[in-house]
């Protein structure tokens, strides 16, 4: 394996974490990536690029698999692919050093041809586990800021999350932080979201944070009403939006751990609505916002 040498570097903060992404080839500045590139002395974790002619040499059977992603344990070490398309993989991800915040990713030479701007760069860091690590857990939610406060609307694609946050901008003032990710985490005792750059097809991204009012459970309805969820729906339906590595059992217990502590400080709810403004309505009287 014929290694480059680590030239550029760049410091950016997801959430209140500290990453140092360095790398031996140059890329374009993307407008979104930008705005979470920040300063500090000491980073959390740090990641290294490094393109190789030959990619690491793994076992034949994966641990898991999907469209996204295959995923090898060797020697204790676990490796994921990207993609893996019969021999077309272009970067594996090695976690060998992970316990002292170091992330290795291996790239093959052609990398100009499909890693061009940070963006695309963002895609190779495995950002949910090591927001896993520092306690925080990565969730598919379209994130609003209404009276400083976080109100997170969860549910399956296509459901309606971009919608009502939309109908809230648009009726209560509502400002869109993220349209479909954001992290959660308990910071100083306090149930916090904090936006990522990562936000699906909506493109709407701010760096932003502030403590969790509710998160709102979406279901499409020909009517709207608002209820509460038992406990054991509510963990079902906030562990069902989180991003969770299930080869790496200390993930579960974390998100779980994380999950429990929002529960007991913020108020879960399941809204059956339409894609109208009574929607809103109905869920602002709930809230008294």
């Amino acid at each position: 394996m014929i290694c480059g040498a680590i030239g550029l570097e760049q410091k950016y903060r997801f959430g209140d974490v500290n990453i140092l992404i360095r790398t031996d080839f140059d890329y374009e500045d993307d407008e979104l990536c930008v705005r979470f590139r920040c300063n500090f002395e000491t980073p959390d974790f740090i990641y290294d690029f490094i393109t190789v002619d030959e990619l690491p040499k793994l076992p034949e059977t994966p641990i898991f698999s999907d469209f996204r992603v295959v995923v090898y344990k060797k020697d204790g070490v676990i490796y994921r692919v990207f993609p893996h398309q019969d021999d077309a993989s272009r970067a594996v991800i090695s976690d060998e050093h992970i316990a002292v915040g170091r992330i290795t990713v291996y790239v093959k030479r052609m990398i100009p041809q499909h890693i061009k701007s940070e963006l695309r760069l963002f895609n190779y860091l495995a950002i949910e586990h090591v927001m896993m690590l520092s306690k925080g857990a990565m969730f598919h939610s379209s994130f609003i800021s209404c009276g400083g406060q976080a109100i997170l609307f969860t549910a399956p694609s296509q459901t309606g999350k971009s919608t009502q946050a939309e109908l809230w901008r648009k009726h209560r003032g509502a400002k869109i932080i993220n349209g479909d990710r954001s992290l959660i985490k308990i910071t100083d005792g306090v149930a916090t979201a904090f936006s990522l750059p990562y936000c699906g097809s909506s493109g709407i991204c701010e760096n932003y944070s502030a403590p969790i009012r509710a998160i709102v459970v979406l279901r499409q309805a020909p009517y709207n009403r608002v209820s509460r969820p038992t406990s054991a729906q509510a963990f079902a339906y906030l562990l069902e939006g989180c991003s969770v590595n299930l080869w790496y059992s200390k993930d579960t217990e974390i998100v779980c751990d994380i999950l429990a502590q929002i529960m007991q400080r913020v108020p879960v709810y399941l809204l059956e609505c339409l894609p109208d403004s009574n929607a809103v309505e109905t869920l602002a009287g709930v809230l008294g916002c």
